[in-house]
């Protein structure tokens, strides 16, 4: 659980000045000679067992690109939170959704021009630190960047979490979106991944895990395996580049996956990268099988990076069917994009990759340019560098161009960007059935085609490449060692990159 470490100590308030600053049935929990009151980040509220601050943060960020998805996930956290009632206790003017939406623009409008006015408003915090009420507030501090003002009470936390969602009947879509949203706020939450070579005793492994934010099962294919290795490990040097199809990866992939069982998927809070190492040191220990049986992710860019794939089904499907690298110019487009999005100040979110494109980093097939749709207009540099919006065909998407760039139902993040989802493509192309979008169409079938033939043939696949690759990786140890032994091993290492250079 998070300390409140960096708080300031405002003041020492009596209970009688507090009265008109907080509910009353929290009121009557503050001892006779007052509290302490605490000026700190909102950011630093938001903790793994409340998740529904970060429902809230999406309502307020769709709440004018697509008020109707907005209101819908905020509908739910509601919903959830009253069971269906839409009653607060203690306030008996939130008697219906309605009015929770009226109160909470409200807040929002309040904090926005006026900032967090802490002597009339205190949020309280439970025992732990984490807050007791308020989470309207918080959250529009959070998403303003205003700092609060609030009181520790001894009162036990309020656990409102995934598995508190899920057991309401929340949408998965829903709570994942939550989810990343937390993400995308924090700054303290790691992504740890419990491999199938430690399936064991995986029990004992996730015991060891506090403060979990999200935790899911994920089943991988081959090309899933292989891609979402690729994405934790891909600036390690031993892994290769991505011109060569990261050569390394086939070596982790046997140490991590002797089976291809789901991947134990756990988000959780953590002080410090020295507490995540500690958990690591301990799965490693606990499995006795060296560096094959956890990894855990270093920091919040790469939390999210990881999150915004597997939390999210259009995500999932990327790393289980694609072939990423296929196309290396993609890359050089991409980056050619990247450096003009960075100067004209575009924000990314705020743009979606469409087309030729998406197929391309799906490894369907080889891309000619880049089409994409943005929020704003487009700066003529795009034009002049051969980069055109798409705008003329969203009427073939059936969407209107905001539901396509900001909501995760029609895409999925990779490279930092926005692509179309696959399923959105597919029906884009069958509805505009062009030439080009009918070969396209037979290419996207080939991939998803007769499913149940093709899990049973990835399963037969999965165990014909491990053996392989199992095979592949005793022959190189013997050689090696054999050239140790004949201490020829520094001389044939050099003469084979000599080659390989020369090669390229």
């Amino acid at each position: 659980m998070k300390k409140l470490n960096q708080r300031k100590m405002v003041q020492h308030r009596s209970k009688l000045e507090l009265k008109n600053c907080i509910e009353s049935f929290i009121y009557e929990k503050i001892p006779e000679d007052g509290g302490e009151i605490l000026t700190l980040s909102s950011r630093r509220l938001l903790t793994w067992n409340r998740l529904d601050l970060a429902f809230k943060l999406v309502y307020l960020e769709l709440r004018k690109t697509l008020p109707e998805l907005a209101k819908s996930i905020y509908l739910e956290d509601i919903k959830a939170q009253t069971l269906g009632q839409f009653s607060e206790f203690g306030n008996a003017d939130k008697n219906s959704f309605e009015a929770y939406v009226e109160c909470f623009e409200k807040i929002f409008t309040s904090i926005e021009n006026d900032g967090f006015l802490g002597d009339k408003s205190i949020v309280p915090l439970g025992r732990n630190g984490t807050i007791y009420n308020g989470a309207h507030r918080i959250a529009c501090s959070i998403y303003l960047n205003r700092r609060v003002t609030a009181i520790q009470i001894d009162l036990p936390p309020m656990i409102c979490d995934y598995k508190y969602f899920y057991d309401r009947n929340v949408p998965v879509n829903f709570i994942e979106m939550a989810v990343n949203k937390f993400i995308e706020y924090s700054s303290d939450v790691y992504i740890a991944f419990l491999w199938p070579s430690g399936k064991k005793r995986i029990s004992e492994s996730e015991i060891l895990f506090s403060n979990i934010l999200y935790k899911k099962e994920v089943g991988l294919s081959k090309k899933g395996a292989f891609n979402l290795l690729a994405c934790l490990y891909e600036d390690m040097d031993w892994v290769g580049s991505k011109n060569d199809g990261y050569p390394g990866i086939n070596n982790k992939l046997i140490e991590c996956f002797p089976t291809f069982d789901p991947v134990k998927v756990i988000a959780f809070q953590a002080e410090n990268i020295g507490k995540v190492r500690e958990i690591k040191k301990n799965i490693r220990l606990i499995n006795n099988i060296g560096y094959s049986s956890v990894h855990i992710t270093d920091n919040i860019r790469e939390a999210l990076k990881i999150s915004n794939l597997l939390f999210n089904d259009n995500g999932l499907h990327f790393l289980n069917n694609s072939t990423p690298h296929q196309y290396v110019s993609l890359d050089d487009d991409l980056k050619r994009f990247d450096i003009l999005v960075n100067e004209a100040g575009i924000k990314r979110s705020k743009l979606i990759i469409d087309g030729g494109a998406a197929l391309s980093v799906y490894g369907i097939r080889k891309n000619s340019d880049i089409d994409f749709l943005l929020d704003g207009k487009v700066p003529a540099e795009f034009r002049e560098a051969g980069f055109e919006p798409h705008d003329d065909q969203i009427i073939f998407h059936k969407r209107n161009k905001l539901e396509l760039i900001y909501s995760p139902e029609n895409h999925f993040i990779y490279f930092g960007f926005k692509f179309i989802s696959f399923d959105q493509l597919y029906r884009m192309k069958k509805y505009r059935n062009e030439k080009k979008d009918e070969n396209d169409c037979k290419l996207m079938e080939s991939l998803c085609e007769n499913k149940k033939y093709m899990k049973l043939l990835a399963k037969v696949n999965q165990k014909i490449l491990y053996k392989r690759l199992k095979l592949h990786n005793f022959i190189v140890i013997f050689i090696v060692e054999i050239l140790k032994k004949l201490k020829l091993y520094s001389a044939v290492r050099k003469a084979y990159h000599h080659v390989m250079f020369l090669l390229k």
